[in-house]
């Protein structure tokens, strides 16, 4: 299992500074947030490069339009978690949706959230070495919620 919190230059950081407001600066409250969590299949197989050059570049957009959130990824299988502002999660998760990357790009819940679950990552990132679900298993709501919740600090 790998754990990837790298979102500002590159340094691993356990703590990076809290996601700033696009376009204020401030350092957004934590009412009125929404999420979005979804899952895809990757249409190719993903390496370790290919994987950090998507990082890269999530947690700069991120970072400029105040998403936080969580990105898993097993065999060819995504999770993910987004969060923050309502316009600025639905935009990115068009792009994704728009992914040629992606394919059977399902929303698993979504809606306003009291805070955030991810305030200091523009994009954790988490490899399991097992697939996201087991024989006879679900990737519903209820399993994605504890597979993103059992991410340590």
């Amino acid at each position: 299992m790998t754990l990837l919190l790298t979102p500002r230059g590159g340094k691993t950081a356990r703590r990076p500074a809290r996601v700033r407001c696009a376009g204020t600066g401030r350092a957004e409250d934590d009412d009125d947030v929404h999420e979005l969590i979804y899952r895809s299949r990757a249409t190719g197989p993903f390496d370790r490069a290919e994987i950090s050059r998507i990082l890269a570049t999530a947690r700069r957009v991120n970072a400029e339009n105040g998403v936080t959130g969580l990105l898993l990824y097993s065999d060819d299988a995504f999770l993910q978690v987004l969060e923050g502002e309502e316009a600025a999660v639905r935009e990115t998760f068009g792009r994704i949706q728009a992914d040629p990357r992606h394919a059977e790009v399902t929303v698993l819940a979504e809606g306003a959230r009291d805070g955030r679950a991810y305030p200091d990552w523009t994009m954790g990132f988490r490899h399991l070495d097992t697939a996201l679900v087991g024989p006879g298993e679900v990737l519903d709501e209820a399993r994605a919620r504890d597979l993103l919740t059992s991410v340590p600090d």
